[in-house]
């Protein structure tokens, strides 16, 4: 996934590298920002990012969105907004995939301090659970979410922990399962 004048879009390649679709917007609205993208075993794909609002009309603000795939590029359903609420700020939309199509989708809410979200769903594309705050320390701005799956249905989260005295930043980690449990204490 990339991101063009002002949308994001996907092109499908093949096992040798060669293309089997021309780039194709993965939204039906423009203002798409920071795309990424993850691959589950059987070639089906998820693309989360970030949709600008509109400037001149209502809704104001930043929504994260996803929308899966078939292995050849086919929208399995339309685009979704993970977020509604127009008075936060929403940055670094990561996504990953587990077994059998599962995908999560890892954020950063804000306005300061920023904190980090996740949502993990089921191969339909349907919530496991609504939203969810990752990071337990909650001083200074969390930031940067990436996402990635034990390959089953469980996922790690790491993300930027910046001190709040100024000292600087630090990675920091959640292992998380698919419903949403988080595993033992945050890693720093």
């Amino acid at each position: 996934a990339y991101t063009g004048r002002s949308y994001a879009a996907v092109r499908v390649y093949g096992a040798d590298g060669s293309p089997l679709t021309e780039p194709f917007e993965v939204g039906d609205r423009a203002q798409q920002r920071w795309p990424d993208v993850a691959m589950d075993e059987e070639g089906r794909f998820v693309v989360a990012w970030i949709r600008m609002g509109d400037t001149y009309n209502r809704p104001y603000g930043e929504f994260i969105m996803v929308r899966r795939f078939d292995a050849d590029g086919t929208p399995l359903g339309k685009e979704t907004a993970l977020t509604d609420d127009l008075n936060s700020r929403w940055y670094g939309p990561s996504v990953a995939t587990g077994r059998d199509g599962g995908f999560v989708v890892a954020w950063a809410i804000g306005p300061f301090p920023y904190d980090v979200c996740a949502q993990p769903f089921d191969s339909d594309g349907e919530p496991v659970t609504p939203p969810y705050i990752v990071n337990t320390c909650m001083d200074g701005d969390q930031g940067r979410p990436c996402v990635a799956s034990d390959g089953d249905d469980d996922f790690l989260v790491v993300w930027d922990s910046h001190d709040p005295n100024g000292n600087g930043c630090s990675v920091c980690g959640q292992f998380c399962t698919e419903t949403g449990d988080l595993v033992d204490c945050e890693l720093t």
